[in-house]
């Protein structure tokens, strides 16, 4: 039954959870972020036409900065924590975790007991559990959060406004093709996401495709 002209290869990339498990200590979201100025960056070009000014944007507003995956276009100094969020990114990735001096944050029951036991010897990982619905739907808090995609710019986006973060920025994230199988997915997240956060939502330094506003102020 599936549109074959719109194939979608996340789809099965990941497992529906039936619900989030308690094993591991969860990240107490409101004492990390409450009403601090927080900048994600993702993994656009953008980045890199934009480094000097994101910087100084960095400095001048005193911000915490979180950066997903193993992204490297801002120096290691200017981050405060790390972020992943879909089981084969983690993976492929977690090789390189013991190399991040800086707070790791992932939903430790959507990985395999192998990966676990080989971050959760250090002490700087926390766990913001993450469940994957099968209906069209988003809910989050400072226990976890739900969706029906493991997108990582809407699980960093759910612990943000679950902690009541003052105000949380982008850069970086510069949108899909059209054409691309993963815009449709992340618009339609953005697009729930917005309306469940109503006017404290996220505001995008840099050029973006995705329906965000965009500042481009420094």
């Amino acid at each position: 039954k599936t549109n074959s002209r719109k194939y979608n290869p996340a789809n099965i990339k990941y497992k529906t959870n039936d619900k989030i498990s308690n094993n591991y200590d969860v990240l107490n979201v409101k004492n990390d972020f409450l009403n601090k100025k927080v900048l994600v960056i993702g993994p656009g070009n953008s980045i890199k036409n934009f480094k000097d000014k994101i910087i100084k944007f960095i400095v001048k507003n005193e911000l915490l900065v979180v950066a997903v995956n193993l992204n490297k276009n801002i120096g290691e100094k200017y981050i405060n924590y790390r972020i992943a969020c879909h089981p084969k990114r983690i993976l492929s990735d977690y090789i390189y975790y013991n190399k991040f001096k800086k707070k790791l944050i992932l939903p430790i029951d959507s990985i395999s007991k192998e990966i676990k036991n080989k971050i959760l010897n250090k002490n700087n990982v926390l766990n913001y559990p993450l469940n994957i619905c099968k209906n069209n739907n988003i809910v989050f808090s400072n226990k976890g959060c739900s969706m029906p995609y493991p997108l990582v710019i809407a699980y960093t986006i759910c612990l943000l406004l679950s902690s009541n973060a003052k105000k949380i920025y982008l850069a970086g994230f510069d949108g899909f093709t059209k054409d691309s199988p993963f815009n449709d997915e992340t618009q339609e997240i953005i697009k729930l996401l917005k309306n469940k956060s109503g006017k404290n939502f996220v505001t995008s330094i840099t050029p973006t495709k995705y329906n965000i506003t965009y500042s481009g102020r420094y």
